[in-house]
């Protein structure tokens, strides 16, 4: 991962980010988001594309963009707060219920991991393999 601190907006070296992901299962993406410009033509959008498409997620929709062009928008019915309210309440009723959450741990595990090996690469300027991470 590679960041940039724009001084257009204070913030950590993350205020713009860029990096290449390769799955094991060998599908690599190209994502880039950035918070920080000059311009003020932030959309509040993160980009990913890999070779079967791409998608454009915001606050409030997804576009996901196959191979050939075709787009189509998911639309996210709830606000931040709505959001954060679902995924705790689905939590509790998964509890009560004895079943797994809409968004499991092992999920939140992968995702965290992630994040770990995003950061650590973009303060050491290395790639960093999942493998690494304990």
């Amino acid at each position: 991962m590679r960041g940039l601190n724009s001084p257009a907006t204070p913030g950590g070296d993350d205020t713009a980010v860029s990096m290449v992901i390769e799955f094991n299962a060998g599908a690599v993406v190209s994502l880039s988001e950035s918070f920080s410009s000059f311009t003020g033509n932030w959309t509040g959008t993160l980009t990913c594309d890999c070779e079967r498409g791409g998608l454009i997620m915001g606050y409030d929709k997804l576009i996901r963009i196959d191979a050939d062009g075709r787009r189509e928008d998911i639309v996210n019915p709830l606000n931040k707060a709505q959001a954060t309210y679902h995924v705790l309440d689905d939590l509790l009723r998964a509890v009560e219920e004895k079943r797994q959450p809409e968004t499991s741990i092992e999920d939140n595990l992968k995702s965290m991991r992630l994040l770990e090996a995003a950061y650590r690469s973009l303060e050491q300027k290395r790639v960093v393999k999942m493998e690494e991470l304990s």
